[in-house]
């Protein structure tokens, strides 16, 4: 059963791994690229991480504002959605 929660400090590391192994897929293959990276740079930017963790602790409103919401299967992410 897929379990949706609003992400914390402690589910980053999991969040990371999972965009990072979902950008892996990016090009793969010979499959057509789904985001605007190169196959050979296709995992997260570390900059870009900076971004959830600041937002995540930005009060609504503020320019830097981030909420993630993970959708669990088990002990996996299946899915995310954020809002900026």
């Amino acid at each position: 059963m897929i379990a949706i929660r609003a992400a914390g400090s402690e589910d980053f590391s999991a969040f990371f791994a999972y965009l990072d192994e979902h950008l892996a897929g990016n090009g793969r293959g010979g499959a057509p690229l789904f985001q605007p990276l190169p196959r050979a740079a296709s995992c997260f930017p570390v900059e870009r991480r900076a971004s959830f963790v600041d937002g995540a602790g930005a009060a609504v409103g503020d320019a830097a504002w981030r909420r993630l919401w993970l959708a669990w299967d088990g002990g996996r992410i299946a899915g995310h959605i954020d809002l900026r």
